[in-house]
């Protein structure tokens, strides 16, 4: 794998953990919880990058 991959897969995580810590965020407020919690983290939607490094990191693949 060349570095400018292993860049590029870096980018889109940060940007699939941001994209979940935001919608956990914005989550709160209305539920008047105003913390970002496992729970709240977990009910937002993985998108394709995450869910594509959650299955190379626990050894399973779909």
């Amino acid at each position: 794998m060349t570095s400018l991959t292993r860049r590029s897969q870096s980018a889109h995580l940060l940007g699939s953990m941001s994209h979940t810590i935001r919608g956990a965020a914005i989550d709160a407020i209305p539920t008047g919880t105003e913390a970002i919690t496992k729970k709240s983290l977990a009910a937002i939607p993985l998108d394709h990058s995450a869910q594509s490094f959650s299955h190379l990191s626990s050894g399973t693949r779909q």
